[in-house]
């Protein structure tokens, strides 16, 4: 038995984080043309410099990385833990307990919010794309598929 239902790990990748990391990659610019591009237009050839001598690929980064997705796990982990605390679920004097389902989708949804907003903040321009990519087509799709797969008659699940 997996923590997850097979659904969100497959639309995990296809629809909720797919479309921000495409419309990251084709839509944000290190230099915008309209705001500072006559400023740096002077030094465009150095943009790619940091590339050739690997200053953003190379083994402290990798660890630097490694180490920010620990932090990120351990957000996730203590979202979900204080969000069952705080409501006396984990309590065994009141009686309460949880499942499965219930701190699995509490997780994802942390999941789904943390790997969101770490694009949003990689972003160096934020342009109407991005908003809708994010906002309206990544986390309602989260949503609407939560929704209709645990709520409704329309759940296969």
């Amino acid at each position: 038995m997996t923590v997850f239902d097979e659904w969100y790990i497959q639309l995990y990748n296809i629809v909720f984080t797919a479309l921000p990391v495409i419309l990251l990659g084709v839509f944000d610019w290190d230099v915008h043309p309209l705001l500072d591009g006559r400023e740096y237009s002077q030094y465009l050839p150095m943009l790619y410099y940091v590339g050739q001598n690997r200053m953003y690929f190379n083994v402290q980064q990798f660890f630097f990385s490694a180490l920010k997705g620990m932090v990120h796990s351990a957000i996730i982990f203590f979202i979900t833990f204080l969000s069952y605390q705080e409501s006396g679920v984990l309590s065994a004097e009141e009686g309460y307990n949880t499942n499965l389902w219930t701190s699995s989708v509490c997780t994802f949804t942390a999941l789904i919010v943390t790997v969101n907003l770490n694009l949003v903040m990689r972003m160096k321009y934020m342009t109407k794309l991005h908003a809708i990519g994010f906002i309206v087509f990544s986390f309602s799709a989260y949503f609407t598929f939560m929704w209709l797969s645990n709520y409704t008659a329309l759940a296969w699940t």
